[in-house]
């Protein structure tokens, strides 16, 4: 959670400074969260070493907690105030013309992501604030999380979908529909194919649909680019230079086509998950979604202070798609109370499932043993999609050799005052 804090407002930094660089707006906006960001990233580094909160991520109990609460207290009103003294000049000279246009996108964007980071920020703090007023901490749990975030981040991904489609000032009804009427099109198109082939869950025929959204969105900016630069630069490899010369714009299709993949990922992922405990005798199979597994046996290893259990099971899907995994237990001397588990995962293809399968107890001769099984569909989705991200964002940061600098001013050119 401490992690995504600031990467949260950071994300909303990167989009307010878009709009301050092209139309001088949002001033305000982006200082504030830049200063709002350094504070979380710094607060994210006291929560782990404080102590304060109980977490298997958080490092050793360390006397660095304090200090670090005071740079935080520090950070934050010495921030304020040099803000509120600095508003007058960071006030925006242009006004939003109209909601329908790339700024007010953008501005909504900023909300959106703030009203995550917020909600993120409560339920990590939550467990103080409980035991501050109460006596007892009360935990905060996935639930929370689900019931509060995911409106806004299908709100948000609706937001990725039709945004960059806008116009800058201001987009009439008419062009904004041009701009916009092949991603909502085959929206629509991916609901109802979704709902004909027997979905029924609201949420993911919306996230699907969404995310459907926005990879149109994304690949429909990037081919009017492409016949853009083609015009005006009459050759293919024109174009292509053009294209690749403006790379914010190459980089920003590219993280928005990782968010979107990674959202399908997670939607197929937390909806439509299948998990079973079963046991199983040697040479017998369960079946679970359309997968049957079937245990073979039970072998055991030992070495100096350490037995190893592993379980061979053939994972068929069709008749010809067979698979061995060999999920494990391993005991170590001295901890016989706390085995650990090695997780068998395989994922399959076409399907784009993830198979997890743990080892929860056994016969000593191997005639049986019993396993927790689950099935996660799309779940190599997250890794493209996160791919996808990373090499967007290498796209923007790295420093081509091409890249257009604008040019140095001259003395003729700068004010007289400053002359």
């Amino acid at each position: 959670n401490v992690a995504l804090l600031p990467w949260l407002v950071a994300t909303a930094y990167i989009h307010s400074a878009l709009a301050q660089e092209r139309r001088g707006q949002l001033r305000a906006w982006s200082i504030g969260l830049v200063l709002t960001g350094f504070a979380l990233a710094i607060f994210g580094t006291f929560v782990v070493r404080s102590g304060i909160l109980t977490s298997v991520h958080s490092f050793a109990l360390s006397n660095v907690g304090p200090i670090f609460l005071i740079f935080i207290g520090v950070v934050l009103v010495a921030a304020v105030l040099m803000f509120i003294y600095r508003l007058p000049l960071l006030r925006t000279p242009l006004a939003i013309d109209s909601f329908a246009s790339k700024e007010a996108g953008f501005l909504l964007n900023n909300f959106l992501l703030l009203a995550v980071a917020v909600a993120v920020f409560w339920g990590t703090v939550f467990p103080i604030i409980s035991e501050l007023i109460q006596g007892s901490r009360i935990a905060v749990g996935p639930p929370f999380y689900s019931q509060v975030t995911v409106p806004l981040l299908l709100t948000l991904l609706a937001l990725l979908g039709i945004g960059p489609l806008l116009a800058w000032r201001r987009t009439t009804l008419h062009a904004a529909w041009r701009s916009t009427r092949w991603p909502v099109t085959l929206a629509l198109v991916t609901s109802a194919v979704l709902i004909a082939l027997g979905m029924r869950v609201g949420l993911a025929v919306l996230g699907f649909s969404l995310a459907a959204m926005v990879i149109t969105g994304a690949l429909l900016e990037f081919s009017r680019s492409l016949r853009t630069h083609a015009r005006m630069a009459n050759g293919i490899r024109a174009a292509r230079i053009g294209v690749i010369g403006n790379r914010r714009r190459l980089g920003s299709h590219i993280v928005h086509l990782g968010v979107a993949i990674f959202a399908v990922g997670v939607i197929g992922s937390s909806s439509f998950s299948e998990e079973t405990s079963v046991t199983l005798a040697r040479g017998k199979s369960a079946v679970i979604d359309e997968y049957r597994l079937t245990y073979r046996g039970l072998s055991t290893r030992s070495e100096p202070g350490l037995t190893t259990i592993r379980a061979d099971l053939d994972v068929d899907r069709g008749r010809n798609s067979s698979s061995r995994l060999t999920p494990s237990r391993r005991i170590h001397t001295g901890w016989e109370n706390q085995p650990t588990s090695d997780v068998a995962i395989h994922t399959t293809f076409p399907a784009l499932d993830d198979i997890y399968i743990l080892i929860d107890d056994w016969e000593p001769d191997g005639s049986s043993a019993s396993f927790r099984i689950l099935v996660n569909p799309l779940v190599p989705l997250l890794w493209v999609g996160g791919m996808l991200y990373f090499i967007g964002v290498l796209v923007v940061a790295y420093p081509w050799n091409g890249t257009r600098r604008l040019p140095e001013p001259t003395l003729s050119a700068l004010p007289s005052a400053i002359r």
